[in-house]
């Protein structure tokens, strides 16, 4: 068969309506800049900023006695956020959880439960 005669030859000046191009801004395709009336947005609610994280860790340094197992490790939690701690053994998940529950030795840092500094707290 012929080129020509094939129907997918067409070539880079023939316009094909049935295939999209990335460079045409048709009302089909448009950017993420691009403001869309027919769509509608998702009604996402924003967070209060007078309100504090649920639990805000910043630069924290601890580990076990005199060794460091972990260094600057900051994230914060809004309330009733989640967050997934995730790696291969070995490699501290533990330890942070332990740490922000005061069972390991606190070298440096900051961690914060609902706007109160909880790292210097005695464990009970």
């Amino acid at each position: 068969m012929a080129d020509a005669a094939r129907p997918d030859a067409a070539g880079p000046d023939v316009a094909r309506p049935d295939v999209a191009r990335p460079d045409a801004a048709g009302p089909d395709v448009a950017g993420p800049d691009v403001a869309r009336p027919d769509v509608a947005k998702p009604d996402v609610a924003k967070p209060d900023a007078a309100k504090p994280d649920a639990l805000r860790v910043a630069n924290l340094r601890t580990g076990y006695g005199p060794t460091v197992v972990l260094e600057d490790v900051s994230f914060s939690l809004p309330e009733r956020g989640a967050l997934a701690v995730l790696g291969r053994n070995g490699v501290g998940k533990t330890t942070l959880l332990a740490s922000i529950m005061g069972h390991s030795t606190f070298h440096g840092g900051h961690i914060e439960y609902r706007g109160r500094p909880i790292h210097a707290l005695p464990v009970h």
